[in-house]
């Protein structure tokens, strides 16, 4: 049945963070957390008993290396294949059938649910369509029929949902290290040529069901920056995108143009915590 609100109950936030891989993603989607604490990374362990892990790929290493525990973690790495060994999509459609049900039963309002990653699934289901599908075009409408269903799924969780996704962008070559250079590799290397720079692209336009769903679209790139003359090598959001990929805030009015990679500390601003 139909839900009548009142526009102050805004529900919580759902985020985005997409990046080159091995950026930090995961750890960063952490971050939504009420017990991380940035200060302790890797000095002390965190458990974050506030946090549901679902994941598609093997992201759970780099928790570990910076001593952050997550106690529940939906891994369904290993639904991706058959008992005889084979890929199975219909084990993993039930693997996460099962994932979302877990946590409508033991989440709520104010949890953090990250989902990694988004690609890992839609390489995975395209493969899979492209080898069980061969007439045209039926891999593709069944891939988008595929991803609407989750990003349905997904955006019905309670709690804050942080997704994370990969970009292609790929290095520089021949030394041109000149950011229009990069932003044009990052194009070719199989992002959407649609908007420039690069944004996040799914097979065959998938990505639009996702984007559909959700407000905060944080590019995320490592820096290193001359503090105090001293080399520092940190994680930024780009809430806006920059020159190299594309983001989206429905909060342009208090969020700067690059923020330091802390999801806890962007929802304070915002207003939707303490």
């Amino acid at each position: 049945s139909m839900k009548v609100k009142n526009s102050k109950d805004l529900k919580p936030p759902r985020f985005l963070l997409w990046g080159a891989p091995g950026v930090g993603k995961t750890v960063q989607a952490c971050s939504a957390s009420a017990h991380f604490d940035p200060e302790k990374l890797g000095k002390e362990r965190q458990l974050l008993e506030d946090t549901f892990l679902i994941a598609v790929e093997d992201g759970i290493a780099s928790l570990e290396g910076l001593q952050i525990e997550v106690p529940d973690v939906l891994d369904l790495t290993e639904d991706l294949v058959s008992d005889d060994g084979k890929a199975s999509l219909p084990k993993l459609e039930r693997a996460l059938k099962e994932a979302w049900k877990y946590i409508h039963e033991n989440a709520n309002e104010n949890s953090v649910v990250i989902f990694d990653s988004l690609t890992a699934m839609d390489t995975f289901a395209n493969s899979f369509f492209e080898k069980h599908f061969t007439a045209p075009y039926e891999a593709y409408k069944k891939n988008i029929a595929f991803h609407l269903d989750q990003s349905i799924a997904l955006s019905q969780l309670p709690g804050t949902l942080v997704v994370i996704a990969h970009g292609k962008v790929s290095a520089p070559i021949d030394n041109d290290d000149t950011r229009a250079h990069k932003s044009a590799k990052a194009r070719a290397s199989g992002l959407s040529e649609v908007h420039k720079p690069a944004q996040l692209a799914l097979t065959g336009a998938a990505d639009q069901h996702y984007l559909r769903q959700i407000g905060e679209i944080y590019f995320m790139e490592r820096k290193t920056k001359r503090i105090k003359g001293e080399s520092v090598s940190n994680r930024y959001f780009y809430p806006k995108g920059n020159d190299l990929g594309g983001g989206k805030t429905r909060y342009g009015e208090v969020l700067n143009a690059e923020e330091p990679a802390n999801l806890r500390a962007i929802m304070r601003k915002i207003g939707v915590v303490k």
